[in-house]
Protein backbone atom coordinates (compact mmCIF):
# COMPACT_ATOMS: atom_id res chain seq x y z
CA UNK A 1 0.00 0.00 0.00
CA UNK A 2 1.43 3.38 -0.98
CA UNK A 3 2.06 5.70 1.97
CA UNK A 4 1.24 9.41 2.07
CA UNK A 5 4.94 10.09 2.70
CA UNK A 6 6.06 8.30 -0.47
CA UNK A 7 3.53 10.25 -2.56
CA UNK A 8 4.75 13.50 -1.03
CA UNK A 9 8.43 12.70 -1.66
CA UNK A 10 7.78 11.72 -5.28
CA UNK A 11 5.76 14.89 -5.86
CA UNK A 12 8.63 17.00 -4.57
CA UNK A 13 11.11 15.37 -6.92
CA UNK A 14 8.79 15.61 -9.90
CA UNK A 15 8.15 19.28 -9.17
CA UNK A 16 11.89 19.90 -9.64
CA UNK A 17 11.74 18.43 -13.13
CA UNK A 18 9.60 21.35 -14.33
CA UNK A 19 11.49 24.60 -13.67
CA UNK A 20 10.31 27.65 -15.60
CA UNK A 21 13.10 28.65 -17.97
CA UNK A 22 10.89 30.65 -20.29
CA UNK A 23 11.60 34.36 -19.55
CA UNK A 24 13.91 35.94 -22.12
CA UNK A 25 17.43 36.69 -20.99
CA UNK A 26 17.34 34.04 -18.27
CA UNK A 27 20.86 33.92 -16.72
CA UNK A 28 22.90 30.98 -18.07
CA UNK A 29 24.29 30.11 -14.66
CA UNK A 30 20.74 29.76 -13.32
CA UNK A 31 19.83 27.45 -16.22
CA UNK A 32 22.83 25.30 -15.31
CA UNK A 33 21.64 25.20 -11.71
CA UNK A 34 18.16 24.17 -12.84
CA UNK A 35 19.62 21.38 -14.96
CA UNK A 36 21.60 20.20 -11.93
CA UNK A 37 18.36 20.17 -9.93
CA UNK A 38 16.71 18.06 -12.62
CA UNK A 39 19.63 15.65 -12.59
CA UNK A 40 19.48 15.28 -8.82
CA UNK A 41 15.72 14.77 -8.96
CA UNK A 42 16.10 12.05 -11.58
CA UNK A 43 18.78 10.35 -9.46
CA UNK A 44 16.38 10.32 -6.53
CA UNK A 45 13.56 8.96 -8.68
CA UNK A 46 15.90 6.29 -10.04
CA UNK A 47 16.54 5.15 -6.47
CA UNK A 48 12.81 5.11 -5.71
CA UNK A 49 12.19 3.11 -8.90
CA UNK A 50 14.19 0.22 -7.45
CA UNK A 51 11.28 -0.70 -5.18
CA UNK A 52 7.67 -1.52 -6.06
CA UNK A 53 6.12 1.19 -3.88
CA UNK A 54 8.44 3.78 -5.45
CA UNK A 55 7.54 2.75 -8.98
CA UNK A 56 3.86 2.85 -8.16
CA UNK A 57 4.16 6.30 -6.60
CA UNK A 58 6.09 7.68 -9.58
CA UNK A 59 3.51 6.35 -12.04
CA UNK A 60 0.55 7.69 -10.04
CA UNK A 61 2.17 11.13 -9.97
CA UNK A 62 2.51 11.12 -13.78
CA UNK A 63 6.23 10.64 -13.33
CA UNK A 64 6.72 8.60 -16.51
CA UNK A 65 6.00 11.67 -18.64
CA UNK A 66 8.27 13.80 -16.48
CA UNK A 67 11.14 11.32 -16.71
CA UNK A 68 10.69 11.07 -20.47
CA UNK A 69 10.88 14.84 -20.75
CA UNK A 70 13.97 14.88 -18.54
CA UNK A 71 15.82 12.75 -21.10
CA UNK A 72 16.59 16.05 -22.83
CA UNK A 73 18.35 17.69 -19.88
CA UNK A 74 19.37 14.84 -17.55
CA UNK A 75 19.67 11.93 -19.98
CA UNK A 76 21.79 9.55 -17.93
CA UNK A 77 19.82 9.81 -14.70
CA UNK A 78 16.40 9.86 -16.39
CA UNK A 79 17.26 6.85 -18.54
CA UNK A 80 18.54 5.01 -15.47
CA UNK A 81 15.22 5.58 -13.71
CA UNK A 82 13.33 4.19 -16.71
CA UNK A 83 15.77 1.28 -16.86
CA UNK A 84 14.86 0.39 -13.28
CA UNK A 85 11.21 0.19 -14.33
CA UNK A 86 12.12 -2.26 -17.09
CA UNK A 87 13.83 -4.63 -14.64
CA UNK A 88 10.61 -5.81 -12.98
CA UNK A 89 7.30 -7.23 -14.10
CA UNK A 90 5.23 -4.49 -12.49
CA UNK A 91 7.56 -1.84 -13.93
CA UNK A 92 7.18 -3.27 -17.41
CA UNK A 93 3.44 -3.16 -16.92
CA UNK A 94 3.67 0.55 -16.15
CA UNK A 95 5.92 1.16 -19.15
CA UNK A 96 3.43 -0.75 -21.29
CA UNK A 97 0.90 2.01 -20.62
CA UNK A 98 3.15 4.75 -22.05
CA UNK A 99 4.98 2.99 -24.90
CA UNK A 100 4.18 5.66 -27.49
CA UNK A 101 5.72 8.25 -25.19
CA UNK A 102 8.79 6.43 -23.89
CA UNK A 103 10.04 4.30 -26.79
CA UNK A 104 10.48 7.07 -29.41
CA UNK A 105 12.16 9.30 -26.81
CA UNK A 106 14.65 6.55 -25.92
CA UNK A 107 15.33 5.78 -29.59
CA UNK A 108 15.96 9.47 -30.23
CA UNK A 109 18.32 9.71 -27.25
CA UNK A 110 20.70 7.00 -28.53
CA UNK A 111 20.85 8.72 -31.92
CA UNK A 112 21.96 12.04 -30.44
CA UNK A 113 25.67 12.93 -30.67
CA UNK A 114 28.09 12.96 -27.79
CA UNK A 115 28.41 16.72 -28.22
CA UNK A 116 24.82 17.08 -26.96
CA UNK A 117 25.95 15.85 -23.55
CA UNK A 118 24.84 12.28 -24.18
CA UNK A 119 27.15 9.87 -22.37
CA UNK A 120 27.65 6.23 -23.30
CA UNK A 121 26.06 5.29 -19.98
CA UNK A 122 22.94 7.24 -20.91
CA UNK A 123 22.77 5.28 -24.16
CA UNK A 124 23.33 2.00 -22.32
CA UNK A 125 20.49 2.81 -19.90
CA UNK A 126 18.19 3.70 -22.80
CA UNK A 127 18.98 0.56 -24.80
CA UNK A 128 18.61 -1.65 -21.73
CA UNK A 129 15.17 -0.14 -21.15
CA UNK A 130 14.16 -0.86 -24.74
CA UNK A 131 15.48 -4.42 -24.42
CA UNK A 132 13.19 -4.92 -21.43
CA UNK A 133 10.26 -3.33 -23.23
CA UNK A 134 10.84 -5.63 -26.22
CA UNK A 135 10.14 -8.69 -24.05
CA UNK A 136 6.46 -7.74 -24.29
CA UNK A 137 4.50 -8.19 -27.52
CA UNK A 138 3.19 -4.61 -27.48
CA UNK A 139 6.63 -3.35 -26.52
CA UNK A 140 8.33 -5.18 -29.36
CA UNK A 141 5.79 -3.77 -31.82
CA UNK A 142 6.49 -0.28 -30.45
CA UNK A 143 10.21 -0.88 -31.00
CA UNK A 144 9.49 -1.82 -34.61
CA UNK A 145 7.15 1.13 -35.10
CA UNK A 146 9.71 3.64 -33.84
CA UNK A 147 12.65 2.03 -35.67
CA UNK A 148 14.58 0.97 -32.61
CA UNK A 149 16.76 -1.50 -34.60
CA UNK A 150 18.07 1.40 -36.71
CA UNK A 151 18.88 3.42 -33.57
CA UNK A 152 20.63 0.52 -31.85
CA UNK A 153 22.65 -0.44 -34.93
CA UNK A 154 23.75 3.18 -35.25
CA UNK A 155 24.91 3.14 -31.63
CA UNK A 156 26.89 -0.07 -32.19
CA UNK A 157 28.62 1.54 -35.17
CA UNK A 158 29.60 4.47 -33.00
CA UNK A 159 31.08 2.02 -30.51
CA UNK A 160 33.02 0.12 -33.16
CA UNK A 161 34.46 3.05 -35.08
CA UNK A 162 32.86 6.30 -33.93
CA UNK A 163 32.80 8.72 -31.02
CA UNK A 164 32.32 6.01 -28.37
CA UNK A 165 35.12 3.76 -29.62
CA UNK A 166 37.51 4.33 -26.71
CA UNK A 167 34.98 4.39 -23.88
CA UNK A 168 36.06 2.03 -21.05
CA UNK A 169 32.52 0.69 -20.55
CA UNK A 170 31.86 0.08 -24.25
CA UNK A 171 31.39 -3.69 -23.90
CA UNK A 172 28.65 -3.23 -21.29
CA UNK A 173 26.77 -1.03 -23.73
CA UNK A 174 27.33 -3.43 -26.63
CA UNK A 175 25.92 -6.24 -24.50
CA UNK A 176 22.72 -4.26 -23.99
CA UNK A 177 22.60 -3.50 -27.72
CA UNK A 178 22.90 -7.20 -28.52
CA UNK A 179 20.23 -8.00 -25.92
CA UNK A 180 17.82 -5.49 -27.47
CA UNK A 181 18.40 -6.73 -31.02
CA UNK A 182 18.12 -10.32 -29.76
CA UNK A 183 14.64 -9.70 -28.37
CA UNK A 184 13.54 -8.03 -31.60
CA UNK A 185 15.13 -10.69 -33.84
CA UNK A 186 13.12 -13.44 -32.17
CA UNK A 187 9.85 -11.69 -33.07
CA UNK A 188 8.38 -12.80 -36.42
CA UNK A 189 8.45 -9.23 -37.74
CA UNK A 190 11.74 -8.31 -36.14
CA UNK A 191 14.14 -10.39 -38.22
CA UNK A 192 13.70 -8.35 -41.38
CA UNK A 193 13.73 -5.15 -39.34
CA UNK A 194 17.20 -5.98 -38.04
CA UNK A 195 18.39 -6.82 -41.55
CA UNK A 196 16.87 -3.67 -43.07
CA UNK A 197 18.64 -1.62 -40.38
CA UNK A 198 21.90 -3.12 -41.74
CA UNK A 199 22.26 -4.97 -38.47
CA UNK A 200 23.73 -8.19 -39.83
CA UNK A 201 27.08 -6.72 -40.99
CA UNK A 202 27.33 -4.88 -37.67
CA UNK A 203 26.60 -8.07 -35.71
CA UNK A 204 29.30 -9.81 -37.76
CA UNK A 205 31.78 -7.13 -36.65
CA UNK A 206 30.69 -7.53 -33.04
CA UNK A 207 31.64 -11.22 -32.93
CA UNK A 208 35.44 -10.75 -32.72
CA UNK A 209 35.01 -7.58 -30.67
CA UNK A 210 33.04 -9.51 -28.03
CA UNK A 211 35.42 -12.48 -27.93
CA UNK A 212 36.53 -11.59 -24.37
CA UNK A 213 33.08 -10.59 -23.17
CA UNK A 214 31.14 -13.90 -22.92
CA UNK A 215 27.67 -12.52 -22.19
CA UNK A 216 27.82 -10.01 -25.07
CA UNK A 217 29.11 -12.73 -27.40
CA UNK A 218 26.32 -15.09 -26.39
CA UNK A 219 23.63 -12.49 -27.09
CA UNK A 220 25.23 -11.52 -30.41
CA UNK A 221 25.21 -15.13 -31.63
CA UNK A 222 21.64 -15.52 -30.37
CA UNK A 223 20.58 -12.49 -32.41
CA UNK A 224 22.15 -13.93 -35.55
CA UNK A 225 20.46 -17.26 -34.86
CA UNK A 226 17.10 -15.52 -34.58
CA UNK A 227 17.64 -13.69 -37.88
CA UNK A 228 18.80 -16.85 -39.68
CA UNK A 229 15.26 -18.26 -39.67
CA UNK A 230 14.22 -15.56 -42.15
CA UNK A 231 15.14 -16.57 -45.69
CA UNK A 232 16.03 -13.01 -46.68
CA UNK A 233 18.68 -12.91 -43.95
CA UNK A 234 20.44 -16.20 -44.65
CA UNK A 235 22.85 -15.06 -47.35
CA UNK A 236 23.82 -11.86 -45.53
CA UNK A 237 24.57 -13.83 -42.38
CA UNK A 238 26.88 -16.18 -44.24
CA UNK A 239 28.60 -13.33 -46.06
CA UNK A 240 29.12 -11.00 -43.12
CA UNK A 241 29.30 -13.35 -40.13
CA UNK A 242 30.00 -16.80 -41.55
CA UNK A 243 33.78 -16.75 -41.11
CA UNK A 244 33.58 -15.54 -37.49
CA UNK A 245 30.87 -18.10 -36.67
CA UNK A 246 33.12 -20.85 -38.04
CA UNK A 247 35.97 -19.59 -35.85
CA UNK A 248 33.66 -19.86 -32.84
CA UNK A 249 32.85 -23.47 -33.75
CA UNK A 250 36.56 -24.21 -33.79
CA UNK A 251 37.79 -22.20 -30.84
CA UNK A 252 35.04 -21.28 -28.37
CA UNK A 253 34.87 -23.17 -25.07
CA UNK A 254 31.33 -21.94 -24.37
CA UNK A 255 28.91 -24.67 -25.41
CA UNK A 256 26.03 -22.19 -25.66
CA UNK A 257 27.96 -19.96 -28.05
CA UNK A 258 29.03 -22.98 -30.12
CA UNK A 259 25.43 -24.19 -30.26
CA UNK A 260 24.19 -20.78 -31.41
CA UNK A 261 26.93 -20.54 -34.04
CA UNK A 262 26.22 -24.03 -35.37
CA UNK A 263 22.46 -23.51 -35.53
CA UNK A 264 22.97 -20.16 -37.29
CA UNK A 265 25.25 -21.70 -39.92
CA UNK A 266 22.95 -24.68 -40.48
CA UNK A 267 19.91 -22.45 -40.88
CA UNK A 268 21.73 -20.02 -43.18
CA UNK A 269 23.01 -22.90 -45.30
CA UNK A 270 19.42 -23.63 -46.32
CA UNK A 271 19.94 -20.87 -48.90
CA UNK A 272 21.67 -22.06 -52.07
CA UNK A 273 24.10 -19.15 -52.38
CA UNK A 274 24.79 -19.18 -48.66
CA UNK A 275 25.65 -22.89 -48.91
CA UNK A 276 28.03 -22.10 -51.75
CA UNK A 277 29.57 -19.36 -49.61
CA UNK A 278 30.09 -21.80 -46.74
CA UNK A 279 31.65 -24.31 -49.13
CA UNK A 280 34.25 -21.70 -50.02
CA UNK A 281 35.24 -21.54 -46.33
CA UNK A 282 34.91 -25.21 -45.34
CA UNK A 283 35.53 -28.46 -47.16
CA UNK A 284 32.71 -31.00 -47.20
CA UNK A 285 34.52 -32.99 -44.53
CA UNK A 286 34.80 -29.90 -42.33
CA UNK A 287 31.13 -29.10 -42.86
CA UNK A 288 30.25 -32.60 -41.67
CA UNK A 289 32.59 -32.29 -38.68
CA UNK A 290 31.90 -28.73 -37.52
CA UNK A 291 28.46 -27.75 -38.79
CA UNK A 292 26.13 -30.60 -39.61
CA UNK A 293 27.57 -33.27 -37.32
CA UNK A 294 26.44 -35.85 -39.83
CA UNK A 295 25.87 -36.37 -43.56
CA UNK A 296 25.57 -33.25 -45.69
CA UNK A 297 21.93 -32.38 -46.39
CA UNK A 298 20.81 -32.12 -50.02
CA UNK A 299 21.54 -28.87 -51.84
CA UNK A 300 18.85 -26.35 -50.91
CA UNK A 301 16.49 -24.77 -53.44
CA UNK A 302 17.25 -21.39 -54.90
CA UNK A 303 14.79 -19.01 -53.27
CA UNK A 304 14.90 -16.73 -56.29
CA UNK A 305 12.75 -19.10 -58.30
CA UNK A 306 9.07 -19.74 -57.61
CA UNK A 307 7.79 -23.21 -58.35
CA UNK A 308 4.10 -23.78 -59.00
CA UNK A 309 2.87 -27.32 -58.45
CA UNK A 310 0.33 -28.86 -60.86
CA UNK A 311 -3.23 -28.12 -59.82
CA UNK A 312 -2.25 -25.02 -57.83
CA UNK A 313 -3.03 -21.52 -59.03
CA UNK A 314 -0.03 -19.27 -59.53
Amino acid sequence: MQSHASRHVVSDFLKDLHPDLSPPGFPKEVIKDEIAVRRNSCEALASLALVLTGRSAIAKADGMASLTGALLTAPEAAARALRHFSMSRDGLGLLNQVLDLVVPALAELVMRPKEDGISLKACENAVSTMAGVATMEAGCMACLTYRVPRAVVSLVRRGISGDFKFEPTLMDCLEQCASCLDQIAHHPLGKLAVMEAEGIPVLGKMLPLCSYHPSALLKTTSTLMGCSVEKECKLDIMRYAGFELIQLLRNSSDERVVSNARDTLKSSAEHLEARACMTSMLTERQQVEFVFKGPLPPSPPDFRYKVTLPGHAQ
